[in-house]
């Protein structure tokens, strides 16, 4: 159907759409239905709806004002704005969209304009903006996030803009085990502080109890909720939160973007500028329970959606540490005491999407995620197991570290050297991925897509254990260019949580790591010694939950000290052992992993045979032990066996002939 300068107006009843164009617009009443499926709707002029609008599938692109009074829903249909200046207003029961595009190209002096309303992406949807296009969200736009996942701003081209504040809710897992430590970002800014987008963390004191230093604009005096990271400060044991973590101690300074801070080397006020991470106890819903009952230790916390609202970050993000806000490089700290914190910094997601850390590059500023001496390593805080979950570029990981950084996610990298470590952010990062499994902070093993699955590197991932949740895992991998010292971008430095468990493995230079790659021993065994400790006394266990690509003519024998025991892992996957009060039963010299060849598995010739044959001659041979990864050179004396040139080479199918 097409129709030429005409409205069309239905008062009562059900239309279904065909395909068609439309002159000048579509007028609803109450009792009137419009259902849009399967086909493609263009109007050039406005669109009034005061009974039920419902968008099942396919395109309704509209080029005039948009209002409703009514119902809004939509299924995978295209949501399509492309006119200037066009008015979007709700007065009914909110819109809802899925996916929304805003293409009309009249740049910021023409905008769309959310003038007033409850406009909203559902968690599932994307908002796309289309050249050189711009949108005044106005404070009337919510990007919804739930239990499954979180609404996508995708990449904004240069051009675009989406201006004024926006509503951004980010959803927090409760429920048993979920009380804790969580590192997060923020996707948004509230005001420009010499040169930097800044942002404000008050936000959260709407959804959950915050406590801190008296007079600070907390629920409550006690320990500090809110923590902000400095690695140039001494590292401490004495707890998860002492020596680099600075305890925030007001939030109620004037401008309220502002921040007191108060640690072992930090005392004054600070902004927080885009990209920075910040960690803060999660103790729950705060409109579920009292505050007594939630700051009682042991309380089962509620799943909160906290919603933060100002303007989002778009286009590139330099990240500017805390600490140093003039200055555009990550900390790293040569001090011989500070070793075992070097180079870490907390930085943050700072989109209202989900980032990709394949895009992780070296070599171009503007696109991708740009690192300058920073490495190829992230870390998330895993609330359920408060352990540090590794993700390194190229697919390899520990625990359920994935490549997908959620919107709101707080993470730290590692600078390698002083040589002004960067980070950049640019909107190509982004990825319409969402992880998903208990909380939306980290993903599951089995919802990787994992890289590289024809050329799998030979590696081994050991598990320690006390339960089904909480645990920790290392990767050792076995790569012909690696070394056996620690080594940036091929290994990743252990970083210890809080967790009940810990485990780790060192290097040959004595570096505790949860990436160790390695070559293959040759005629030398490997000995790789491992780190366990926990919070309790108890038994515990080793699992070797993973093996690839390691050639069978390798034992893999986990070495006791303490038990004067070993076991052969490889047909025995599982080690139980007790960690007790005698301080041998657990640290770094109790248990060993050595890696040797058998020679009793190496491959034997057993029979080799040459006959002549037409233009040349036949060789036959007969192996044991022959697998898939054996490679075989053939060559040729004619001087008596001074030199063998090679003739060919042949790849093992592992027939053993």
């Amino acid at each position: 159907m097409k129709t030429k300068n005409s409205v069309i107006t239905l008062i009562q009843g059900l239309m279904l759409l065909p395909s068609f164009l439309m002159g000048q617009g579509i007028i609803t009443s109450s009792n009137a239905y419009v259902i849009a499926n399967s086909c493609y709707v263009v109007v050039s002029g406005n669109v009034a709806n005061s009974g039920t609008l419902n968008l099942q599938s396919g395109n309704f692109t509209m080029s005039g004002n948009y209002t409703n009074s009514g119902t809004y829903t939509q299924g995978t249909a295209n949501m399509v704005f492309n006119g200037s200046n066009q008015v979007l207003t709700d007065n009914g029961f909110g819109t809802m969209f899925t996916n929304v595009f805003f293409s009309g190209n009249g740049g910021s002096g023409n905008p769309a304009v959310m003038s007033s309303g409850n406009f909203s992406v559902s968690s599932q949807g994307v908002l796309t903006m289309v050249n050189s296009t711009s949108l005044n969200a106005n404070g009337n736009l919510t990007l919804n996030s739930d239990a499954t996942s979180s609404a996508t701003v995708a990449a904004i081209p240069s051009g675009s803009t989406i201006t004024n504040s926006v509503n951004v809710q980010r959803y927090i897992t409760g429920g048993a085990g979920y009380r804790g430590y969580r590192l997060i970002s923020s996707p948004v800014y509230s005001a420009t502080v010499s040169s930097n987008n800044v942002f404000s963390i008050n936000y959260l004191t709407s959804s959950v109890f915050l406590t801190g230093s008296s007079g600070g604009g907390f629920d409550k005096t006690g320990n500090p909720t809110l923590y902000l990271y400095r690695e140039d400060q001494l590292p401490s044991n004495s707890s998860f939160t002492s020596g680099n973590f600075e305890g925030i101690s007001a939030i109620n300074n004037s401008p309220a973007y502002n921040y007191s801070v108060s640690g072992a080397g930090t005392f004054g006020a600070f902004y927080l500028p885009a990209g920075n991470g910040v960690m803060f106890f999660f103790r729950g819903n705060r409109a579920s329970a009292s505050l007594t009952t939630e700051t009682t230790p042991g309380y089962t916390p509620v799943t909160v959606t906290t919603t933060t609202t100002a303007t989002l970050n778009q286009g590139q993000v330099v990240v500017h540490d805390w600490y140093t806000p003039a200055l555009a490089n990550l900390g790293y700290t040569s001090a011989t005491a500070n070793a075992a914190v070097r180079g870490f910094n907390l930085v943050g997601n700072p989109y209202a999407s989900s980032i990709d850390w394949e895009q992780y590059n070296t070599t171009t500023t503007t696109s991708g995620i740009y690192a300058n001496n920073v490495s190829n390593t992230i870390y998330e805080l895993n609330p359920a197991t408060n352990n540090y979950d590794v993700y390194q570029v190229g697919g390899i990981f520990t625990n359920h570290g994935s490549r997908t950084i959620a919107s709101g996610q707080g993470f730290f990298v590692l600078a390698t050297n002083n040589s002004s470590p960067k980070l950049i952010f640019n909107e190509t990062a982004k990825s319409l991925t969402q992880n998903t499994g208990l909380n939306l902070f980290m993903t599951t093993k089995g919802d990787m897509t994992t890289l590289n699955k024809v050329n799998i590197n030979p590696h081994l991932r050991l598990q320690m254990s006390m339960d089904s949740v909480n645990s920790d895992d290392v990767y050792i991998g076995f790569d012909a260019g690696a070394s056996a010292q620690f080594t940036a971008d091929y290994d990743a430095p252990y970083r210890p949580g809080n967790g009940q468990v810990s485990l780790g493995s060192y290097s040959v230079d004595s570096v505790m790591l949860a990436i160790n790659k390695m070559p293959l021993p040759k005629l030398q065994q490997r000995i790789i010694p491992l780190f366990v400790t926990a919070k309790a006394y108890g038994t515990y266990r080793l699992n070797l939950t993973e093996i690839a690509a390691i050639p069978q003519m390798y034992d893999i024998w986990l070495m006791d000290k303490f038990n004067k025991d070993s076991l052969d892992m490889r047909h025995n996957p599982t080690y139980a052992f007790d960690i007790t009060t005698d301080t041998n039963s657990y640290g770094s010299k109790r248990f060993q992993l050595v890696i040797r060849e058998n020679q009793a598995l190496m491959v034997h010739l057993l029979n080799f045979t040459a006959t002549k044959a037409q233009n040349g001659a036949q060789a036959v041979w007969v192996t044991e032990n022959e697998q898939n990864y054996t490679n075989f050179t053939v060559e040729r004396s004619t001087d008596g066996g001074k030199t063998f040139p090679i003739l060919g080479g042949y790849a093992s199918s592992a027939q053993s002939t």
